[in-house]
């Protein structure tokens, strides 16, 4: 399922035709169109990313196809596993990440964010920690593109600010306290 979220709520752009709707499709980056505009593009059941944390900053070659494979890659058995041995093996219930590419304004930047359906770490301690880290390892990983300039400036000296070195950060690999067997 893929949501274009525009100002208006969420729009499918598809034949030239702007109709209020959610996109079903298999294919979901071959239903879109082009996109025009301060849209949103979100891939999954849930274009509600407040709530959560987990967000990236994208360069501007992160695109729609990028955003379905990462959708793909996140909802992968391979990432349940790879959760589960953060959290000291222990499984979640059926959940679905969705993931939102926020486009570019005026005083926002271009990123990424996740939204886990339903919302279980509100419910499991380890699981915040363990996301972020899975979510944002595989966006670094992704993104093929440069770091965007957006001409931050030091207020106190007016020099250009150097913000590319947010872009090769990672958080540390959160430790679970497990039970140790006694």
């Amino acid at each position: 399922m893929v949501f274009i979220a525009c100002h208006g709520g969420q729009r499918r752009i598809a034949a030239g035709k702007t109709v209020k709707a959610v996109v079903e499709s298999e294919n979901p980056v071959g239903e879109c169109g082009d996109i025009v505009g301060d849209c949103n593009i979100t891939v999954g059941s849930d274009p509600d990313t407040s709530g959560n944390y987990w967000g990236r900053g994208v360069s501007k070659q992160f695109d729609r196809q990028k955003l379905a494979g990462l959708y793909k890659v996140l909802n992968s058995d391979a990432t349940k596993n790879e959760l589960a041995d953060l959290m000291c093996g222990q499984r979640l219930p059926v959940h679905e990440y969705s993931v939102t590419l926020w486009a570019e304004g005026e005083y926002r930047e271009r990123q990424v964010r996740l939204q886990m359906t339903p919302r279980l770490y509100k419910d499991y301690g380890c699981l915040e920690g363990a996301a972020n880290f899975v979510f944002q390892r595989t966006v670094k990983a992704m993104d093929p593109g440069p770091p965007i300039d957006y001409g931050y400036r030091n207020p106190r000296t007016g020099e250009h600010l150097d913000t590319s070195r947010f872009a090769k950060e990672l958080p540390e690999k959160p430790a679970c306290r497990c039970a140790q067997p006694q």
